[in-house]
């Protein structure tokens, strides 16, 4: 840092004017093997970020790691080409994978095909190379969810799946059980499962995973709901 603070009062001159900013995360960049021994994470980056970056940017330092595998000797020469690449539900990173992980789709005539060709509504989108994207499974979750729990919902053949409607089936279900297992929940039990319902659809906490987990375990059981009981008609869009 020297031997005063002229180097401090540099940096602190520039947050102030806007010209630099100021790290909230680190980004932690690894490579690892399917193999047998010595399986774990090689870090090869630790970047500060400061969240203002685009999904370019992103998507930049993505093709740039690629490249520094493809071309190192201690990369793809050594290990072999990258299969997937995962990150976490960070709302940047994801467009970025897709511009990585679609842009490939895997036709017949490749050996691969034979063997996931045939899966019903498989993604057969991959990268350049084969390569795969890989998110937190629980993001995923949450967003579906988190969408399902607005009054828009969402559409699916024809047919707005919102909160209004799904509360209206949901307490039509019958043989389901809606406590939880946190000790707070037992010792304050809502009067009704129509309360839970509530409680499922109207969520305090957008990030509780749990609650998603459970929200979408009693949605398929929708389907055994009588459809001729009247009464949770769903709304249709208009015909075009």
């Amino acid at each position: 840092m020297g031997s005063n603070l002229d180097k401090i009062t540099h940096i602190m001159e520039g947050l102030r004017s806007g010209q630099w900013h100021l790290a909230q995360e680190l980004l932690v960049v690894a490579f690892f093997l399917h193999v047998r021994r010595n399986y774990g994470a090689r870090v090869v980056l630790v970047l500060p970020i400061c969240k203002r970056g685009s999904f370019e940017d992103a998507a930049l330092l993505l093709e740039m790691l690629r490249q520094a595998w493809k071309f190192s000797p201690y990369g793809e020469a050594t290990y072999g080409p990258i299969w997937s690449i995962a990150s976490d539900g960070d709302p940047k990173r994801r467009p970025a994978l897709y511009l990585h992980c679609m842009t490939r789709k895997i036709e017949p005539e490749q050996k691969i095909y034979e063997h996931l060709g045939y899966l019903k509504g498989f993604n057969l989108w991959t990268g350049s190379n084969l390569e795969t994207q890989d998110l937190d499974w629980k993001h995923c979750i949450k967003r579906i969810c988190n969408l399902l729990c607005t009054r828009e919902g969402m559409l699916v053949n024809d047919t707005f799946i919102n909160k209004p409607l799904l509360s209206s089936w949901l307490s039509r279900l019958s043989n389901v059980d809606w406590s939880e297992d946190s000790i707070f929940s037992l010792l304050n039990a809502l009067p009704s499962h129509s309360g839970q319902i509530h409680a499922l659809l109207n969520p305090k906490d957008p990030q509780d995973v749990p609650r998603a987990v459970k929200l979408l375990s009693v949605v398929p059981e929708l389907r055994k709901l009588d459809q001729d009981s009247g009464g949770h008609e769903p709304i249709r869009t208009p015909d075009t």
